[in-house]
């Protein structure tokens, strides 16, 4: 379109020389409007191409910038995705150590109530056996009391029926003390020089039992916190 319109500026004055018609003038006259016009368009044209072109330029810089927003979003996205799946690892192995936990928990509960139990009934048995064998005891040796009382009461009753020696003294029977009664606190009982098999009999399943109840006491029969 320039370029004719070039070719007609160049080619007018040479027309306009040979033409002097009238009509020739009325023509050129439109078509030099014509030839406005279309300048005017041109310009325009010419306008919006460099416009478009800005568009297109602002466009393809806004494009490149969204590009790298979408390629830092995916990463974001993907660190999402990891954070996510060690969050979820994470706490499935909470709860396995909390159920872990409470099992350990829960065991050691049970262990201390039964170890507990035991302890005490074991204590309630050996209190209960320490009790009745105390009890026995206690029925045995009053009637050994009563039976050396008895045994004391003959023997004084004979002595006052003895004669008198030459020197004016008095022969009653030698009387010792029983080392084993002594020893354990017990009221100390008479006992002749004679045998006495039913006594001893007696002083030996006493202290016997006695013996037997202080070893269940030292030896080491509660359940220890380690087993």
């Amino acid at each position: 379109m320039a370029y004719e319109s070039l070719r007609v500026e160049h080619s007018w004055p040479a027309r306009k020389e040979s033409c002097q018609d009238p009509d020739h003038d009325e023509e050129n006259s439109v078509l030099q409007r014509s030839i406005q016009t279309l300048q005017a368009v041109l310009a325009s044209e010419r306008g919006k191409r460099e416009a478009a072109e800005q568009e297109t330029e602002l466009t393809a810089r806004e494009n490149g910038a969204l590009e790298q927003r979408l390629a830092l979003l995916e990463g974001c996205r993907a660190r999402q995705r990891e954070l996510e799946a060690e969050v979820e690892e994470l706490r499935q192995l909470w709860q396995t150590i909390l159920y872990s936990t409470n099992d350990i928990r829960r065991g050691h509960e049970h262990t201390c109530i039964r170890r507990a139990e035991a302890v005490k009934q074991r204590g309630i048995s050996l209190l209960n056996e320490v009790d009745a064998q105390y009890s026995a005891l206690q029925v045995k040796y009053e009637e050994l009391l009563r039976r050396c009382q008895l045994g004391a009461d003959g023997l004084s009753h004979k002595a006052v029926q003895t004669p008198h020696s030459s020197h004016g003294t008095v022969s009653y029977p030698r009387r010792r003390l029983s080392s084993s009664a002594t020893s354990i606190g017990l009221p100390a009982v008479p006992e002749d020089n004679g045998p006495q098999p039913e006594y001893k009999a007696l002083f030996q399943e006493i202290f016997t039992c006695i013996q037997k109840t202080k070893e269940d006491l030292s030896e080491n029969k509660w359940p220890s916190p380690g087993h």
